[in-house]
């Protein structure tokens, strides 16, 4: 009876170790991996690429492959592991009124983030191929007709993803709005973000799609100071 009391004491001790590291993990994910997200994406963005412009596009990451690959790598391993720290987020709110918000909202930024980290970034890859050839030989309408095929399916990826990712945000913020769980600005900032995604994709874009690209890039911004102060909130 003594040795089962002792096994159920330990046992306990160790599950409440382990739930006393989650949000450690929560917030040192949801940091770094923002900041390495975001460094990749402004590395990405120094290369004067043209959204309108696919044999341009082409070109600029032809030329400057070593930057894009980076900048892709660092876009995928940030974004795959600022998930992990969404993650721990709707984890923690699983057993509070919010979890109705804050689990469809986190699927749908699992989506965004397949999208852009996996999808979206392995079209890169194939477009700074394509580049390669075109920097390399005479400017061939093959190659920048399925470079362009290539480029336009990431147009379509990084715009499906961008509404997800703001319909996730949106819920997250109301999920958060629904519980005592962060800092009252924390929320409101995560709805704000979903809301900038949403409009920069589906109103700005079809527009101007380098205005979208510059409010977009603001919207990331947005949700790093948004992930830092909710990885601070969790560290503490």
């Amino acid at each position: 009876m003594l040795l089962k009391t002792e096994i159920k004491e330990f046992l306990m001790s160790q599950d409440n170790e382990m739930h006393a590291k989650i949000p450690s993990v929560t917030g040192i994910a949801l940091i770094l991996g923002s900041i390495i997200a975001i460094t990749g994406f402004m590395l990405q963005q120094t290369l004067g690429l043209n959204p309108d412009d696919a044999a341009t596009w082409l070109q600029s990451l032809g030329s400057n492959q070593d930057e894009a690959t980076m900048g892709a790598l660092l876009v995928t391993i940030g974004l795959l592991g600022w998930v992990v720290g969404v993650a721990g987020i709707n984890s923690a709110l699983q057993d509070t009124p919010g979890k109705v918000w804050a689990s469809p909202g986190f699927l749908l930024i699992c989506f965004a983030v397949i999208s852009w980290a996996i999808i979206g970034q392995a079209l890169v890859l194939t477009e700074i191929e394509y580049g390669a050839k075109l920097t390399g030989t005479a400017m061939d309408q093959q190659l920048v007709m399925a470079g362009g095929v290539a480029h336009s399916a990431n147009v379509a990826i990084t715009v499906l993803g961008s509404v997800s990712f703001g319909a996730g945000m949106i819920l997250i913020g109301l999920a958060l709005f629904h519980n005592h769980y962060s800092h009252e600005w924390l929320t409101y900032l995560a709805i704000l973000v979903g809301l900038v995604a949403i409009i920069a994709s589906l109103i700005i874009y079809p527009i101007n799609a380098e205005i979208s690209q510059l409010v977009t890039g603001f919207c990331f911004g947005g949700t790093v100071v948004w992930s830092v102060g909710m990885g601070i909130y969790r560290l503490r």
